[in-house]
């Protein structure tokens, strides 16, 4: 494997976490939102 596909697959693995990480964002801002009512 080439050093461009290694980065490559860092760049996919760093976004298969931030989008992990935006759904538990979500999920707490739910949680705040229902915690207002």
């Amino acid at each position: 494997m080439n050093s461009k596909d290694d980065e490559r697959v860092k760049f996919i693995q760093k976004g298969k976490n931030y989008n992990k990480y935006l759904m538990e964002i979500d999920k707490l801002y739910d949680f705040t939102q229902f915690q207002k009512i």
